[in-house]
C-alpha cells in the first residue's frame, strides 16, 4: 500500500479494512468470474505457445520445484487439469478459506523515507489502528458490472482495395481510404500478435513553453477509454488477452497493441477507442498527480536523482525537454490542455501508418482492419515533425560534487560524442566499440585492479534531433581510488584509439553479434522495429547484417574510436561521498 506522508495509520486502516471486508463477506460472483476468466486465458496462451518455450522457462520451473516444491508438471498437464478444476471450484469454497485467515502471527511492515518532518507510527499505534478496524461493522463489497460493448456497432464504408507483397516477406494491405497496413505473418510466438500505429509530429510541433503539457500527454491514459474508466476497462477485459495504448513522443505519436489470436478484434476495438474516445476522469487524474507528488518528494532524497539532474545540466545545458518533472512542476500540468493536445495528435488517422506482426494472416485480418481502422476519421493534412533545438554540449565540461550516500562511493560518468550518420555499418561499428570497451575495462579495472565490480559502457547512434554517436562510460569506485581508476579509463580510451580491440576480443564480439542476430530473426519485436525503420526512416538494419559484421576489422573500430573520443566533446559528471572531517 502506497501511503501519503504522515498518513500511515490511515493507510494501514484502509488496507486492513479491505482485507477484513473480503474475509468477512467473501468475494462477489463477478469478481470470482473475472479471476477465472483471466487465469484460464493465461493458461490457454501458455498452452498455445508450448512448442516455442525457451530454455529459461524450463530452468525457472525446475528452480521453483527445487526451492519451493512447486510441481513442474508441464503446461500440457496443467492446461488439462486447470480446465477441469477452475470452472468447477465453487465460490463458497474460496470464501470459506478466506474466512479462516489467521488472526495471530501477523506482521505489518512500514517503509518510509528518513527525512525531517516524517514520523514513523509506533507498534502500539499500528495495533490500535487495526483494533479500531476490527470493531467496525464492515459491509460487503458491491459493484455494477457493465454489459455495454466496448465500441458501438461500426458501419464503415471503407473496403480492402488491394493486398500486395511487401518488404521482408510481409504483405501490404491498402484500404480504399488510402490507409496502409503492413502485415508480417510469423510462427515464432504462436498465437501472439503485436501491433503499431505511428505518425510524424509528436511534441516537436509545440513550443518549449508547452512542454510541461506536451511532455505529459500520456497521462490521458489514466482516464480510461470510451465509456469505461481505467478500473472498469480492466474488468471489461478480464479473461481477454488484448491491450492497446497511445503515446506521444519527441517527433511521433503512436499506438501500440498486443493480443492473442482470439482477441484480435478486441485489440482493434481498443485501438479505435484510443483514436476517438480518450475519457476524461478528473478524480483519476488528481489521484495520479497526488501519488506522483509523493513519489517525487521522496525521489529528491535519492543521490542518484541529483546525479541524473547534474548529467542533464552538463549534457543538455538544462534544456527544458531533457529535464525530468519535479514536484513543483505538477501544478502547471493542465488537464484540459492535455486532452486537447491528445485529440490534436490523434485527430487524423489517415496520417498514420499501421503495422501488425505475428500469428496473423493478411487475407484473414484485412476485413477487420477495414472495419475498425476504416471507421477512423481521416480528414486533415499530412504532418511533418520539426527539428527541435536540443543539442548535446560541445567541448569539454566537468562537474564534480559531493553528496551524502549510505555507502562511501565515487560515481563518475564520462560522455563523449561526435557527428555520425545512422547507417547499418555505423550502428554495428558503435555496437562493437561498446563491447570492446566493456571487455577492456572488465580486464583492467575489475580483474587487474579490483577498482569496480563493473564499468558499464553504453554507446549508440541517434538521428534526432541531430545525427550523433555517443559513448557513455560509468565508473563506480571507492573515493580513494577515483583518480587512479580514472587514469585507467583514459588509458583504455587511448589504447582503443591507437590499436583498436585485440583480434581475440574482436572474434568474440563477432561471434556474439552473429548469434544474437539469429535469435533476433525469430523475434516478432525485431521484425516490427525493422519494418518501421525501413518504411518510416528509410533505414536498413536487416539485409546485409551478417556480411557487414564479418567485414569489420580492428582498424575500423580504431577509426570509430578516434572519431568519437578525438572529437573534443568530453563531458564528465562525478558524485562522491564527502570526506569525513
Amino acid at each position: 500500500v502506497s501511503m501519503k506522508e504522515n498518513r500511515y495509520t490511515e493507510g494501514i486502516k484502509t488496507a486492513y479494512r479491505e482485507l477484513l471486508r473480503a474475509s468477512r463477506n467473501g468475494f462477489t460472483e463477478s469478481e470470482y468470474q473475472r479471476f477465472k476468466d483471466e487465469y484460464l486465458s493465461q493458461i490457454d496462451a501458455a498452452y498455445e505457445a508450448r512448442d516455442k518455450r525457451t530454455n529459461t522457462s524450463f530452468v525457472n520451473a525446475y528452480v521453483r520445484h527445487f526451492l519451493d516444491n512447486v510441481p513442474a508438471a508441464g503446461i500440457e498437464y496443467m492446461h488439462q487439469l486447470m480446465h477441469q478444476i477452475v470452472p468447477n471450484l465453487p465460490l463458497s469454497m474460496i470464501n470459506s478459506a478466506l474466512a479462516e485467515l489467521p488472526q495471530e502471527n501477523r506482521a505489518v511492515l512500514v517503509f518510509m523515507p528518513e527525512k525531517e518532518g516524517l514520523t514513523c507510527p509506533t507498534e502500539q499505534e499500528i495495533l490500535q489502528a487495526m483494533a479500531e478496524v476490527d470493531a467496525e461493522d464492515i459491509t460487503a463489497f458491491t459493484e455494477e458490472v457493465s454489459t455495454e460493448p466496448l465500441v458501438p456497432e461500426l458501419k464503415s464504408k471503407v473496403k480492402v482495395k488491394k493486398i500486395t507483397d511487401d518488404i521482408y516477406g510481409a504483405k501490404l494491405i491498402t484500404l480504399s481510404n488510402g490507409m496502409k497496413i503492413h502485415v508480417k505473418q510469423t510462427d515464432y510466438s504462436p498465437n501472439k500478435i503485436i501491433f503499431r500505429a505511428t505518425s510524424w509530429g509528436g511534441n516537436s510541433l509545440y513550443s518549449d513553453d508547452e512542454y510541461i503539457n506536451t511532455g505529459n500527454v500520456n497521462l490521458v491514459r489514466q482516464g480510461g477509454l470510451g465509456n469505461f474508466s481505467a478500473i472498469n476497462l480492466g474488468k471489461k477485459l478480464a479473461g481477454i488477452q488484448a491491450g492497446a495504448s497511445a503515446s506521444v513522443g519527441a517527433r511521433t505519436e503512436g499506438i501500440e497493441g498486443n493480443c492473442v489470436k482470439k482477441d484480435l478484434e478486441t485489440m482493434l476495438q481498443l485501438t479505435y477507442l484510443c483514436f476517438t474516445s480518450p475519457r476524461r476522469d478528473d478524480d483519476a487524474f488528481t489521484s495520479h498527480i497526488e501519488r506522483s507528488r509523493n513519489a517525487l518528494k521522496n525521489q529528491e532524497l535519492n543521490p542518484q536523482t541529483t546525479l541524473q539532474d547534474s548529467i542533464i545540466s552538463v549534457v543538455y545545458d538544462n534544456d527544458v525537454r531533457a529535464k525530468r518533472v519535479k514536484e513543483e512542476d505538477l501544478d502547471r500540468i493542465n488537464y484540459d490542455r492535455l486532452l486537447e493536445i491528445y485529440r490534436e495528435r490523434f485527430a487524423n488517422a489517415g496520417d498514420f501508418e499501421f503495422y501488425m506482426v505475428g500469428d496473423v494472416n493478411a487475407d484473414s485480418v484485412a476485413p477487420l482492419l477495414a472495419k475498425y481502422l476504416g471507421a477512423l476519421p481521416t480528414k486533415g493534412k499530412k504532418e511533418k515533425y520539426k527539428v527541435i533545438d536540443q543539442r548535446m554540449t560541445k567541448g569539454e565540461r566537468e562537474c564534480y560534487f559531493t553528496k551524502e550516500q549510505d555507502t562511501p562511493n565515487s560515481l563518475n560518468v564520462f560522455i563523449y560524442h561526435a557527428p555520425m550518420k545512422e547507417t547499418l555499418r555505423n550502428d554495428i561499428l558503435v555496437d562493437m566499440l561498446q563491447q570492446a570497451m566493456t571487455m577492456l575495462y572488465t580486464e583492467t579495472v575489475r580483474e587487474d585492479e579490483g577498482g569496480a565490480y563493473g564499468v558499464p559502457v553504453n554507446a549508440g547512434l541517434s538521428d534526432y534531433p541531430e545525427e550523433i554517436a555517443n559513448v557513455q562510460i560509468v565508473l563506480p569506485t571507492a573515493p580513494e581510488k577515483r583518480i587512479a581508476m580514472t587514469s585507467i579509463i583514459n588509458d583504455g580510451i587511448k589504447q582503443m584509439m591507437e590499436q583498436g580491440p585485440s583480434e581475440e576480443n574482436l572474434g568474440k564480439i563477432k561471434e556474439y553479434m552473429l548469434r544474437s542476430h539469429q535469435e533476433d530473426l525469430k523475434n516478432n519485436g525485431y521484425w516490427m522495429n525493422s519494418l518501421v525503420s525501413k518504411t518510416r526512416y528509410d533505414q536498413e538494419f536487416v539485409e546485409g547484417y551478417e556480411e557487414c559484421v564479418q567485414s569489420i576489422t580492428a582498424d575500423d573500430i580504431k577509426q570509430v574510436a578516434q572519431l568519437i573520443f578525438g572529437s573534443g566533446n568530453r563531458l564528465v559528471v562525478g558524485m562522491e561521498t564527502p570526506k569525513e572531517k
